[in-house]
């Protein structure tokens, strides 16, 4: 293997800043502990390593004297929204609480030049999504634990709420069902990415078990956006796969048509009978009218189309949004694009979802795949909540969006990628 070459005191701080990436997941399993509270945001875990790693990008950046074009790209993105939001919101009421959440967006985001920086090879790229799966997995079995022993759940989102018969119960301060849901579904497609790409026949039964443990984990959570874009992109993914394999062989799509409907009647069963025996049953009462899921649909429907007036109602507020502070953009939407584009406008939304394309120029390799699914399902379950704005769901998002050797950076004038030398058979 061969790792980036820098000077001898360099070394240090570039090992202390990759193990802060790869740790990031696992330590953002405790973000439900809370350290510090300013004004509306709490400090957690994520937030302190956060600031270290800029921290040490910023030492690294003034001893070499260069910045990776994007990360610097990041950077100027974030600070021209951030300054137009800031200009908007002096001649608004400043809403303290959507600052709080543009702020942990645009920290989510700066997360990616974080991961750009340090992780820079399909190997270390590969150990990251192993600590995505592993930080899941422990969330998991917590998620198991508490509903084993506490009759009358019916959703748990692992450390961080749980909501029985009485209604929500929060145990870090935020509602995440959605957001561990979310990474649950992420989880679960690195899994699959890993075990399609890099799978050794004695790693199997890890990959079995990690597979069943995250999947029972987003059941739990009974998120219907996170369990609904999974299955989509499994559908999805499967037809792009098969049409692939299959396409001069009769006998294989024979046998992935027959695969399909066993599959489908497999699910059939599943949703029908086995989740509403065992309370969780929040998709399959999603049409019921008067059920706390139906009235959740409802509502929902009703703020995206609130939302969308609110946004239409001036050229200024659709080219430039109300900012922050304003009262029409006080109330979320449930929705991440509809938020901001009552926030930011369609210029400001239109960078943001630059900022989500701009890995895929700049990609090559292998991970481009895992890339661009990361992508879909961050739109998909953002259509139905601020899912982005979580440091944990958000952050992990941003890192495998912009890691992974995406584009060579040198420092101390060399790189050696350790791509060529890559072994299928890390976990």
């Amino acid at each position: 293997m061969h790792d980036i070459v820098l000077k001898e005191k360099d070394s240090l701080i570039y090992k202390l800043g990759f193990l802060i990436v790869i740790f990031m997941p696992l330590i953002a399993v405790f973000n439900y502990i809370p350290i510090y509270s300013f004004g509306q945001l709490t400090i957690r875990g994520t937030d302190i390593i956060f600031i270290l790693a800029y921290l040490l990008i910023i030492n690294t950046v003034v001893l070499e004297g260069k910045i990776p074009t994007p990360v610097l790209v990041i950077l100027a993105l974030i600070m021209l929204i951030f300054v137009f939001s800031i200009f908007l919101e002096s001649y608004t009421e400043v809403n303290k609480n959507k600052l709080a959440q543009d702020f942990r967006f645009y920290q989510t985001v700066l997360w990616g030049g974080i991961g750009y920086f340090y992780i820079n090879s399909e190997r270390k790229f590969n150990v990251f999504l192993t600590s995505i799966i592993l930080s899941l997995s422990v969330m998991s079995c917590f998620s198991i634990y508490q509903y084993i022993t506490m009759p009358g759940l019916h959703r748990v989102a692992g450390f961080f709420s749980y909501a029985n018969a009485s209604g929500l119960i929060n145990t870090s301060g935020i509602n995440g069902f959605n957001e561990i849901g979310a990474l649950f579904s992420l989880s679960l497609l690195c899994i699959l990415y890993k075990y399609k790409n890099f799978s050794h026949n004695k790693h199997l039964i890890i990959y079995i078990l990690a597979f069943f443990l995250n999947l029972i984990g987003l059941v739990l959570t009974q998120s219907r956006s996170a369990i609904l874009a999974f299955v989509l992109l499994i559908i999805l993914g499967g037809l792009f796969s098969s049409i692939k394999i299959a396409k001069n062989n009769v006998f294989v799509k024979k046998y992935i048509v027959k695969s399909s409907i066993i599959l489908i009647v497999l699910v059939f069963i599943t949703v029908s009978l086995i989740l509403p025996r065992l309370n969780l049953n929040r998709i399959y009462v999603t049409f019921d009218p008067g059920s706390s899921a139906n009235i959740s649909m409802v509502t929902r429907l009703s703020t995206w189309e609130n939302g969308y007036k609110t946004w239409m109602q001036s050229e200024w507020p659709f080219l430039f949004g109300y900012g922050s502070g304003a009262a029409e953009s006080q109330s979320t939407t449930e929705n991440f694009f509809l938020d901001s584009l009552n926030i930011r406008g369609l210029i400001g939304t239109s960078i943001v979802l630059f900022l989500f394309l701009y890995p895929l120029f700049l990609c090559r390799g292998k991970n481009k795949e895992i890339k661009i699914i990361t992508i879909f399902l961050a739109i998909l379950v953002s259509l139905t909540g601020n899912v982005l704005v979580d440091p944990y769901y958000g952050g992990v998002t941003f890192i495998i969006l912009y890691s992974g050797g995406i584009n060579q950076y040198y420092l101390s004038g060399e790189l050696k990628s350790d791509e060529n030398n890559y072994s299928s058979s890390d976990f």
